[in-house]
């Protein structure tokens, strides 16, 4: 898709994704922190009056396909990613601290249905 400009909208959906720094492992075969991730997702979607279409924590990042129609993303994203990072040492033991994310979060608007079912099946298969 190439790079959008960071437009928001209450009607436009996006998709939003964060990558871990050099795209490191962290959320690989972790249940705990899995299920923190999941809470802190949950935790600011209610916040911010997010609707969360989808959410997938991959191996070195996290993606959603999601509208804000509080125009809040970048509070949420912010809220989101900082909890992850504080997260990470606590169930990670081997992460050595720093920087936990590689860049700012990217995102892609979802301007018909059809983007938005796109980005759905991809983030949950």
């Amino acid at each position: 898709m190439g790079y959008q400009p960071g437009i928001e909208t209450t009607k436009i959906p996006s998709f939003q994704t964060t990558r871990t720094r050099c795209s490191e492992l962290w959320f690989v075969n972790n249940q705990e922190l899995e299920h923190a991730i999941l809470g802190y997702a949950a935790k600011y979607r209610n916040r911010y009056g997010v609707k969360l279409y989808a959410f997938a924590i991959e191996g070195n990042h996290i993606q959603s396909p999601a509208l804000f129609p509080k125009s809040n993303r970048a509070h949420f994203m912010r809220d989101l990613n900082s909890s992850v990072a504080r997260a990470v040492p606590r169930y990670q033991k081997r992460h050595g601290g720093g920087r936990f994310w590689g860049r700012r979060y990217s995102v892609e608007c979802l301007p018909a249905n059809a983007d938005v079912e796109e980005q759905f099946f991809y983030t949950v298969l």
